[in-house]
């Protein structure tokens, strides 16, 4: 296993879920401002949100990537430690 592999993996998930999420945002906004006017609104809104919660879910298991490729990390360490 490529430990510094699976750190750049699970940044590349935090990165592209935080995009995820501005762009959520984004939209939220955009439809909160057009008022009640636009049909559609509820929908979009709705969307958004749960991609919102898509992408939160998807940056979490960036974080538990990054979290166990240090801990593989430090159990290396300490492997090559107690043998030298």
């Amino acid at each position: 296993m490529d430990i510094g592999n699976s750190f750049q993996n699970g940044a590349q998930a935090i990165q592209r879920a935080e995009v995820g999420m501005t762009q959520s945002a984004r939209t939220i906004a955009s439809q909160s401002a057009a008022g009640s006017n636009d049909q559609s609104q509820p929908q979009e809104i709705t969307e958004a949100m749960v991609n919102n919660i898509s992408y939160e879910a998807q940056a979490g298991a960036g974080v538990r990537v990054i979290q166990s490729a240090a801990e593989s990390q430090e159990a290396l360490g300490q492997l090559v430690d107690t043998r030298a």
